[in-house]
């Protein structure tokens, strides 16, 4: 299968359904996303304490930097959701 056809393909999971398809996992991801941020930011030891890991100063700090990341995304879902075309879509996934 060539790079072209490829492009096609997901060029019709984007517009599928003028697009509904798409803006709904962009949002399901948003809402996840948002959530654990909110969470990492707040309280990342009681997040980081499922896994086994137990949190020092310094690791704190980098799991607050990984909600930077955590939190940026949403805005680009964001504003893929409202977007109308395509190409940007498919650079956002």
């Amino acid at each position: 299968m060539t790079q072209v056809e490829l492009f096609q393909k997901f060029d019709f999971v984007i517009n599928l359904n003028g697009g509904t398809v798409m803006n709904t996992l962009f949002l399901v991801y948003l809402i996840v996303e948002v959530i654990f941020g909110i969470g990492f930011l707040l309280v990342p030891g009681f997040m980081m304490d499922p896994m086994g890991v137990t949190l020092d100063e310094t690791s704190t700090t980098f799991a607050r930097l990984f909600v930077s990341l955590l939190i940026s995304l949403p805005v680009l879902l964001f504003f893929a959701r409202k977007s109308t075309s395509s190409e940007f879509k498919r650079g956002v996934v």
